[in-house]
């Protein structure tokens, strides 16, 4: 497989945990145990920068990754709050939505080509022709999560997307990248195959666009539980209907 050529930059933003005091051992027969360390709940903001496109990674840690109908206050347990699936012009969410095996939307859209199923423990990308009645059934009784969107990239590869035309937009995606899920969003505006693209390259396995244009209002905590507005053109906020939340891991 031919090598693709571009440069990175990484660029981390983090909280370094305090130094302990370490007891020494007096007896030279006794051996102190390694310092644990514990890293604190937090958003660490990664930049990229491929090409010309800059991408920026909300990379959480000791943190699930939620999906909710009620819309996240800003508070001890949330550290990040981004739209997920579409809201129609009806103010409902567009594509089948499931939250901890509940219905909210029963519509299967095949027009949204991703879906994704989020429990307690684990994160999955799929296409959306995968999911049949009966994985449907599975996540309702496992009291899972689902909601339905536009797959940018399957197992490394671009899918084809022409929902959006060649219009430049500020973008967003959920993606699976190093063996982790985490929020993408891109520094400026881009089409969607370029942000296509971009995920590609930097080596993004999965992708699902998330909702964006006047609906694009999101917000982290910074190391200084300070929040950060994300996003641009958010007059549509108010009719937001579903999120994606990074919540505190009990």
């Amino acid at each position: 497989m031919k090598k693709l050529s571009f440069s990175m930059i990484f660029v981390f933003i983090f909280i370094c945990c305090s130094n302990k005091n370490q007891n020494t051992a007096v007896n030279s027969n006794q051996h102190s145990e390694p310092e644990k360390t514990t890293q604190p709940a937090q958003v660490i903001v990664v930049k990229t920068v491929i090409g010309i496109s800059e991408l920026l990674l909300f990379k959480p840690i000791n943190l699930n990754i939620r999906l909710k109908s009620k819309r996240p206050s800003f508070c001890e347990h949330n550290f990040l709050s981004v739209a997920a699936a579409f809201t129609s012009k009806t103010n409902t969410i567009d594509g089948i939505f499931i939250q901890k095996g509940q219905y909210i939307g029963k519509t299967k859209l095949d027009v949204l080509t991703g879906t994704c199923i989020l429990s307690e423990v684990s994160l999955v990308i799929l296409k959306t022709n995968l999911v049949s009645d009966s994985l449907i059934s599975e996540v309702i009784k496992n009291q899972q999560s689902l909601f339905q969107q536009i797959l940018l990239v399957n197992n490394y590869k671009l899918i084809e997307c022409s929902l959006f035309g060649k219009t430049e937009f500020v973008r967003r995606a959920l993606i699976e990248f190093n063996n982790a899920f985490c929020i993408c969003q891109s520094k400026k505006a881009l089409t969607i195959q370029d942000f296509q693209k971009a995920l590609v390259d930097v080596g993004v396995k999965n992708a699902l666009y998330l909702d964006m244009g006047g609906w694009s209002e999101g917000w982290y905590k910074n190391t200084n539980d300070e929040k950060i507005v994300i996003g641009e053109g958010m007059k549509s906020t108010h009719r937001q209907t579903n999120w994606l939340v990074y919540e505190v891991i009990n």
